[in-house]
């Protein structure tokens, strides 16, 4: 997984096509990096009602993964939640990692429709819970997954 990551981020950044990891290692990766969501969330700005966001990754290796976040808690099931204050749908594995390792804008990934949002108006609150964590900070695993 992290050298998935690792050698993902290099064809990005070099712009190479090929060669592409196997599905069911660029799954086993995603799951992964969403698995970790739970420490990532900001303590400080947990939401007074329950909130749920779904990433759905398309593409091979790809699938969906639902973040609750409710009553000090946040888990992550695989699978694709019947609602959900947000949606953020990935083109590809590709799309997911460029975006999280800052590599694409999410913006331009959303101009460019490698990235697609549903109730766009709860970015804000994602962006607040899951806010990119400080050089020093130490990630706990205190929420549940």
């Amino acid at each position: 997984i992290h050298t998935w990551s690792h050698f993902t981020e290099a064809r990005l950044r070099l712009k190479q096509a090929a060669p592409i990891p196997s599905p069911a290692i660029t799954h086993a990766a995603l799951s992964f990096f969403l698995s970790m969501m739970p420490m990532m969330v900001s303590r400080d700005n947990l939401p007074t009602r329950p909130f749920t966001a779904v990433m759905s990754v398309g593409g091979a290796g790809g699938g969906d993964w639902t973040i609750r976040v409710a009553d000090g808690a946040c888990r992550v099931a695989e699978g694709h939640a019947g609602t959900a204050d947000l949606t953020m749908t990935y083109r590809d594995g590709d799309t997911f990692l460029a975006i999280a390792k800052n590599v694409q804008n999410p913006m331009l990934a959303m101009l460019t429709s490698k990235l697609r949002v549903q109730g766009f108006r709860n970015m804000g609150t994602f962006g607040k819970l899951f806010a990119e964590p400080k050089p020093d900070q130490v990630l706990e695993p205190s929420f549940a997954s």
